[in-house]
């Protein structure tokens, strides 16, 4: 009982202490990104679209753009992508849509190549904690098991629960340094460890490999499922991105028919699914791409045409 009076006032210091470094777990760039989607979200009565995914998902598929090729107005469809979002994000949004009842006529999502490996970047835990209902947190932790990392996975969503400064260390550390040192020159950054630039970092690419894609493949799987129950139909979108540039290595084209594969038979399995695939016979030159995986302007064009080409031939005619 002595102990008590030792552990309590310690664990509501540092309790204080994260509230005023998190400022009630709302500081961060990744929690900003958050903030877009919830406010679109308090919009979602009405709505029978539902499009889902990452930036580049919905950057160059908006619903300006769709609605015409639906026949919907632009006030029917719910834009629910939120920056960096990938498939476990995902899930938790189309978890949430299940806790609040909500239908659609038509789901729409986005998936990149290069996401169907897990990263372990922090930020997905962030993200997936932050949006997925509490009630849901034995289902995260059962599909985190399927990973290859699934102690670090289950660490990291303690840590969220734990701490809201934890859960974008990164912000808070940039914030502080540029207070106490300045905001560094991004020129000159490297010269506090090397003396020269560092190399770019190439672009983001999944190898396939069984074990770095289980974890992916099986929230997809229930993510498919999910949304069955939340909407009719279910449009499953595959993105290109510039390693399409770029496929004389054998491994590197076996791991985009690995991907093309495995979703169509994941939508072959759900007659709910249409899977339409955009990483071929669309933007494949480096012109096409700003960076490593969202479009230019040209880019954006041709997978629009394509885009559309494929949403008339495989979805009846007709608003959903």
């Amino acid at each position: 009982m002595r102990h008590l009076l030792y552990i309590v006032p310690t664990l509501l210091a540092l309790w204080f202490l994260d509230q005023v470094l998190s400022r009630d777990r709302s500081v961060g760039w990744e929690r900003n990104a958050m903030r877009g989607y919830e406010w679109r979200w308090t919009k979602a009565d009405g709505r029978g679209v539902l499009l889902l995914g990452s930036s580049t998902a919905v950057d160059w598929l908006p619903p300006e753009y769709i609605a015409p090729l639906l026949g919907v107005a632009r006030s029917e469809i719910l834009d629910a992508h939120v920056n960096g979002c990938q498939q476990d994000c995902t899930h938790a949004i189309v978890r949430r849509a299940a806790q609040e009842l909500r239908r659609f006529d038509l789901a729409i999502f986005g998936v990149n190549q290069y996401q169907q490996c897990d990263d372990h970047h922090p930020k997905r835990i962030l993200q997936q904690h932050t949006l997925l209902p509490t009630r849901d947190l034995p289902r995260a932790l059962a599909l985190h098991a399927r990973g290859d990392q699934p102690l670090l996975a289950a660490g990291r969503l303690l840590g969220n629960v734990l701490s809201g400064a934890y859960g974008d260390t990164h912000a808070l550390q940039s914030q502080w340094r540029e207070q106490l040192l300045g905001k560094p020159d991004p020129q000159q950054s490297h010269r506090w460890y090397r003396p020269d630039p560092p190399p770019r970092a190439p672009p983001p690419f999944c190898d396939y490999a069984p074990a770095h894609v289980a974890y992916k493949l099986a929230v997809t799987a229930a993510l498919l499922d999910d949304l069955g129950q939340r909407s009719d139909r279910v449009v499953l979108v595959l993105l290109p991105d510039i390693s399409l540039a770029d496929l004389r290595d054998p491994a590197r084209a076996a791991a985009w028919q690995a991907h093309r594969d495995i979703h169509q038979q994941l939508a072959d399995e759900r007659p709910f699914v249409t899977l339409i695939d955009l990483s071929q016979g669309g933007a494949h030159e480096p012109a096409d791409f700003s960076d490593g995986h969202h479009l230019s302007r040209r880019g954006k064009q041709i997978q629009q045409r394509l885009f559309a080409e494929q949403l008339t031939a495989r979805l009846p005619a007709g608003p959903p």
